[in-house]
Parts: C-alpha cells; sequence; structure tokens
C-alpha cells in the first residue's frame, strides 16, 4: 500500500524547520502551472531561458506550505510516484536555491555536461550511501535532512549527518 498523505504530513511537517521539495515537472503534470497558481515560492533549477517543453519538465524547488491546496496534492501523490524528494531546512528558499542549482550539472569522466537527478528519489536513495564524509557535507549544504520514498513505496527513508557519515532512517 503506499504512503498515505497522513503519513506523509506526520513526518514531514514540523515546527522547527522549514519543508522545501524538489519536484520533477516530468512526473507532475502541469508543475508549473500549478506552482505558479499556489502562490508558493518556487524556483525552477535549471538555468537560463528555457524552451517551453524543457520549461514543463524541469526540476523546480517549492516551499510546501503546510495547509496550501498545492503541499496538500503532493502528499497526497507522493506516496504513488517518485515526483520528487523532500528536504528540511532552516535556511532562505534564496539560500537553498542556489546550493540545489548547483548540484544540478555535473561533467561526466570524458568531459560532457550531464544533468544530475538526484531528485529522482530512485537516484538519491543510491547517491547518498556511495558518497563520503566531505561529499556529504557538500551535498546537504544547510540542508538538515533528505526525505525519499522507499524502495517498494510502502514508507518514508529519512537521510541526515550523524558525526561524519550518513544515518538513514525508515520511517513507518
Amino acid at each position: 500500500m503506499p504512503i498515505d498523505a497522513a503519513k506523509m504530513r506526520r513526518h514531514l511537517v514540523v515546527d522547527t524547520t522549514r519543508l522545501y521539495a524538489i519536484l520533477d515537472g516530468a512526473l507532475v503534470p502541469d508543475l508549473p502551472m500549478r506552482l505558479y497558481e499556489s502562490q508558493l515560492p518556487h524556483y525552477c533549477l535549471l538555468q537560463g531561458q528555457l524552451d517551453p517543453n524543457l520549461a514543463y519538465v524541469a526540476p523546480h524547488l517549492v516551499y510546501l506550505e503546510p495547509g496550501n491546496e498545492f503541499t496538500e496534492s503532493i502528499f497526497d501523490n507522493a506516496g504513488q510516484s517518485n515526483c520528487g524528494i523532500f528536504i528540511h531546512s532552516r535556511s532562505s528558499m534564496a539560500s537553498m536555491h542556489k546550493h540545489f542549482r548547483a548540484l544540478i550539472s555535473v561533467m561526466s569522466e570524458d568531459g560532457r555536461p550531464l544533468t544530475f537527478r538526484y531528485y529522482d528519489p530512485r537516484v538519491l536513495r543510491e547517491f547518498l550511501p556511495s558518497c563520503n564524509t566531505a561529499e556529504l557535507v557538500t551535498f546537504f549544504g544547510r540542508s538538515d535532512a533528505f526525505f525519499a520514498r522507499d524502495e517498494e513505496g510502502q514508507g518514508i527513508l529519512k537521510f541526515e549527518i550523524e558525526g561524519e557519515s550518513l544515518k538513514r532512517s525508515e520511517l513507518n
């Protein structure tokens, strides 16, 4: 059974930190228009003037305000797809945007630019455990924790830095 919205809210909405999400426009129908209509703070993570087709499938960072209709729809549907990841941070939206935009472009071994799809839960679940301490610190930046759907889509995984290593918790 997929994660239900009540479980998502219980684990993700807390008073001590802000809740951000990086959502995949390819998996959230009409994401740019829905974000515009929600009036929630949001930024596209791809740089420059985008072709309209690319803008619709691009990843977006959004501040998820509790009780907002868009936020509730994301909770309702996040357990059913790999639509994105969630982040706890006390940092500003502008700071988070700058950090996550910097992570999206990587170079292949032969020097070609690639898009790093860390906002896909399937990628995040594999990537974070492969990082050394310095890589974790760089990737986390000012993030307190990352949350992603588990492999079966039945629970939520929480990733945080504890000491000098990654701590992975299953939230049920």
